[in-house]
């Protein structure tokens, strides 16, 4: 995707709304890293209706696209917990390692109390990630 498309990607979403989530998304994954910042700052001031095209963007096979979505869900903050406590049972270790770095950076009790029940997970790598996520909270209170 040129930066020129991905330009256009950002403005057809400001002006067609809800239907442009994908551009935005497809945003994430350009050339020109100013346009990857663009749309994660575009997504951001969206907020919480752009939550799941996040979500679905950190299963992306690229990482830089994962980062670009995990920073602009921990802006977005609250409303992207449930989807990202869902993501904790995600098949790669990367994203579930990620996906427990967002939900410290968020901090929020419902984050927090996830983590725990994830940590008490029958699969080891889902709860080795949240324990280690939650001695991360732990050494950050003290």
């Amino acid at each position: 995707m040129s930066n020129q498309d991905s330009i256009q990607n950002f403005l057809n979403a400001l002006y067609y709304g809800d239907v442009a989530f994908e551009g935005l998304v497809n945003g994430l994954r350009a050339r020109s890293w100013t346009a990857r910042l663009n749309a994660t700052r575009a997504l951001v001031k969206i907020g919480k209706p752009a939550v799941p095209a996040l979500i679905d963007a950190l299963r992306d096979d690229e990482r830089a696209v994962w980062m670009l979505a995990a920073t602009a869900l921990v802006k977005i903050g609250k409303p992207g917990v449930p989807a990202l406590l869902d993501a904790l049972q995600h098949d790669e270790e990367a994203v579930r390692i990620l996906v427990s770095g967002i939900l410290v950076q968020i901090g929020t009790p419902e984050a927090v109390a996830g983590l725990k029940v994830a940590s008490r997970s029958t699969n080891p790598s889902v709860r080795d990630t949240s324990e280690v996520a939650l001695a991360r909270l732990d050494r950050a209170k003290n």
